[in-house]
């Protein structure tokens, strides 16, 4: 499935949740670790883990559970914590200071920051226990532009961040700092890092 671009991955995974028996081999290769869970992104977990087949289900949400981990449980754990925090009344003005300080170096809001991330305009109708989720755990859910690269060029330098726009002869990356135009032909290694360049 790595070999697919994104639409013809996303219908082949189709595919195989159509049949259990195709369904339980998706989630032993994700046991296995054959399977790179990032490639079926969280909408693709989730279809497991909620399958019409309730031992497919049983069996995905034991392992999704699995890879996820000690720190992702930490996160979770973290966010359950803040949720009483987040139904108090706020303090616009502090809310302000904290996002010209700390978001707008990366987001643009009504007119104000960078314009290099998600812009955070219309944000607020997800409410505040989604966007909370979306703070402290950026990784969760990334949007497939704001999946940043790296790649290491073949005279030992290595960049980082997202596809600004690329044709076949150069990919133009572009981080909190930099746009970088790097030539194909100097590429040593590209690798998709599944991850947002959200601290």
């Amino acid at each position: 499935m790595s070999k697919l671009d994104p639409e013809l991955r996303e219908a082949a995974f189709g595919q195989l949740l159509k049949r259990a028996d195709w369904s339980e081999s998706v989630v032993q290769a994700l046991a296995d670790r054959k399977l790179d869970p990032a490639l079926l992104g969280p909408s693709g977990l989730h279809r497991l883990r909620t399958h019409a087949d309730a031992a497919v289900a049983k069996h995905a949400i034991a392992v999704i559970e699995e890879l996820r981990g000690p720190a992702q449980k930490e996160k979770d754990a973290v966010i359950t914590k803040l949720r009483p925090e987040i139904l108090q009344a706020g303090d616009l003005a502090n809310g302000a200071k904290l996002f010209t300080q700390n978001c707008a170096p990366c987001h643009k809001f009504k007119n104000e920051g960078a314009d290099f991330a998600p812009n955070l305009n219309g944000m607020g109708a997800h409410g505040a226990d989604v966007l909370l989720v979306h703070i402290l755990d950026p990784n969760r859910v990334v949007e497939p532009n704001f999946i940043a690269v790296s790649i290491e060029t073949k005279d030992d330098l290595s960049y980082d961040g997202i596809v600004l726009r690329e044709n076949s002869s150069a990919v133009v990356l572009r981080n909190q700092t930099a746009e970088t135009e790097i030539r194909k032909d100097n590429i040593k290694s590209r690798r998709n890092t599944t991850r947002s360049l959200m601290p």
